[in-house]
């Protein structure tokens, strides 16, 4: 009976130990990622230049592109860390 509880005890060492193996690899993979949050009110549009390719350390790219989208200085944008496309943000000149 004492061997019993034993094995439940090692199996339960084990599953702990590799899903806690697993929660660490999944924050070593996320560690050196910047986490994107962008507030958009509800009355403003979003929309992907789906063909307009960014880098997110030069966010100035996609503001230009959004202006020009269109056409006012009104426009904002942001390029997704991800997809790595800009997004601009509209708010019909709010």
């Amino acid at each position: 009976n004492k061997h019993r509880f034993l094995i439940k005890s090692r199996k339960m060492k084990i599953i702990f130990g590799f899903s806690l193996l697993l929660l660490l690899l999944c924050v070593a993979s996320d560690a050196g990622n910047e986490v994107q949050m962008t507030e958009v009110p509800l009355d403003c549009e979003l929309y992907p230049l789906i063909n307009d390719v960014c880098d997110p350390k030069k966010p100035e790219d996609c503001m230009y592109d959004c202006k020009l989208h269109y056409r006012t200085t009104d426009a904002g944008a942001y390029c997704d860390i991800y997809k790595k496309i800009c997004i601009c943000i509209y708010c019909g000149g709010k």
